[in-house]
């Protein structure tokens, strides 16, 4: 079985020659390139597993390419690597398809144990909850960087809940929306919870943030709702749902499916 590839795209040649260093001993074949035209050829070349990639390049900014390596190879991890000033740059590169940041200089640990879980998540449509809740968290947590005390997160489910297999970043389009027409919208900001339960056969996830009473319906609202629901549809046809309420100065969103798990 050949190595996992990755490749490092720093204009940097000692940080290059670290992860280099590290990952070639961690079992991982290593390429590296110092621009974005070279971080073009190597793709073009042959696929890789994970690319790690600094924003800042000399040819241009590596956010110009997130998407398109997403529509070429919607397989690959992208692991964002940036200076600590650069937060809200990060932030931004999450939201057009890199899948985690690290502040330069990054804990090589932490660099290997993404790549890994990402290699074991590839490729799989369903996941346990449990490690979509992780996925969620760390978006979050991506989040409370930029509105520090104003994002309060509360992610927790019940054990058996936990162990239920759900579509892989099912929750990414919700907690989005719930910053961006929650949290962004009010002076205070205030706490996006997410809970999950097994009622019968059925799994219920709960994604809840403060709303602004002033606010007109359509800003609460996000294309991340009619995305999921369309993709529960088509997974499950009738079987699972998205509903929305308003619960006093909450917005909730419920979801239900079926509470499978891995055989």
């Amino acid at each position: 079985m050949s190595a996992p590839r990755v490749l490092v795209v720093d204009d940097e040649r000692d940080v290059r020659l670290s992860f280099s260093l590290y990952l070639s001993r961690a079992g991982f074949a290593v390429e590296e390139a110092d621009s974005l035209e070279a971080a073009r050829q190597a793709v073009a070349a042959r696929s890789v597993d994970c690319v790690l990639l600094d924003l800042n390049l000399p040819d241009g900014n590596g956010m110009d390419w997130i998407h398109d390596l997403r529509e070429t190879q919607p397989a690959t991890a992208i692991l964002v690597i940036t200076g600590r000033g650069d937060i809200p740059l990060a932030v931004e590169a999450m939201r057009r398809g890199a899948d985690h940041f690290l502040t330069k200089p990054p804990d090589m640990g932490e660099v290997e144990v993404f790549i890994r879980k990402s290699l074991e998540l590839g490729g799989k449509d369903l996941i346990p909850l449990e490690i979509e809740l992780g996925l969620a968290r760390d978006f979050l947590a991506i989040e409370q960087v930029r509105f520090g005390a104003r994002l309060a997160v509360h992610a927790e489910g019940s054990a058996e809940s936990l162990t239920c297999l759900v579509p892989s970043l099912l929750l990414q389009p919700l907690v989005e929306n719930a910053v961006t027409h929650g949290i962004a919208q009010t002076v205070q900001g205030g706490e996006v919870r997410i809970e999950s339960s097994i009622r019968g056969e059925r799994l219920s996830i709960v994604v809840a943030n403060p709303c602004d009473e002033a606010a007109p319906a359509r800003r609460r609202r996000g294309f991340g709702l009619d995305n999921t629901r369309n993709r529960l549809a088509a997974l499950y046809a009738r079987e699972a749902g998205l509903q929305t309420r308003k619960d006093g100065e909450r917005f909730v969103v419920e979801l239900t499916l079926p509470a499978t798990r891995m055989r």
